[in-house]
């Protein structure tokens, strides 16, 4: 079957384990893209994170491996003994997307320098906890750290409460949107200069950037931002505990979303939710 969409022309060299550079590389996926996923002979980290069917651990069906990785073919490949092979592919494909802590590659043979070497053109996108030169470069982290270090974590949850994680690796996902986005843009400035060049995508960088009217008023106007729970909006929205169960308040701003939410259930066949019983 012949591949459709905007970057069907596009090959795209995937070594990444985990969600934000497989998301990078499933988002181009997406639009048409060659994939090419190079697997450790250990497999994807990912393969050992569910859901699985039944509860039954199983590396050939983690629900999150295969929802990363779906529309890619793949090749397992041990980076430390077969550099020279990924530096042929690297010869012939457009990207590459790579999540390893800094320097990883460049002490295997396979830094940037290395593969700009043998193809000039390429694109490598680089997605890490903290980017490739920072003071906390070679940190370890994880998805909660990243978002304590954004203030992200700080705003979330009930004023009399902790701080609260959101849920998911949201910072993972903003981290491959990232990173795809990062590759739109420099393939547009290869059509002009006609080089590759080194992308640079930071999670933190990527989970402050969600913050940013909290980064603005503290910038600009001194003012610390602090946890609203639900009363964020001017106004009522949210969930509460009510007698026999809880209730759900939204109040309508200029656009009616309810009516938009409405429409958009009954198109999937789920009818009712334009009862009386829901207008007040």
């Amino acid at each position: 079957m012949e591949t459709t969409g905007a970057l069907k022309q596009l090959k795209v060299l995937e070594t990444a384990e985990g969600i934000s550079g497989p998301y990078c590389g499933k988002l181009m996926a997406g639009l048409g893209a060659d994939v090419i996923k190079i697997e450790p002979p250990h497999g994807d980290s990912a393969r050992q994170t569910g859901p699985f069917p039944n509860d039954i651990p199983d590396p050939e069906a983690s629900g999150l491996f295969l929802y990363l990785n779906t529309g890619k073919r793949s090749v397992t490949l041990d980076l430390e003994h077969e550099s020279d092979t990924v530096l042929k592919m690297v010869q012939d494909v457009d990207v590459v997307i790579e999540n390893h802590p800094p320097g990883k590659l460049a002490s295997l043979g396979l830094g940037y320098d290395d593969m700009a070497r043998v193809n000039p053109s390429v694109l490598v996108v680089s997605i890490t906890p903290f980017g490739q030169y920072g003071p906390y470069r070679d940190f370890e982290s994880s998805d909660i750290v990243v978002h304590a270090l954004s203030g992200e974590l700080y705003l979330a949850g009930r004023p009399e409460r902790e701080p609260l994680k959101k849920g998911g690796n949201l910072s993972e996902y903003h981290g491959g949107l990232n990173g795809h986005l990062s590759v739109m843009a420099a393939l547009y400035a290869r059509q002009t200069t006609g080089r590759g060049q080194h992308i640079d995508v930071s999670l933190l960088e990527g989970a402050t950037a969600v913050i940013g009217m909290a980064v603005k008023r503290w910038v600009y106007m001194g003012q610390v931002d602090a946890r609203r729970g639900a009363e964020g909006h001017p106004w009522p929205n949210g969930i509460w505990p009510a007698k026999d169960g809880y209730i759900l308040a939204y109040s309508r701003p200029a656009v009616d979303w309810w009516s938009m939410f409405v429409n958009m259930m009954d198109e999937v066949g789920v009818s009712g939710f334009d009862d009386p019983k829901f207008k007040t």
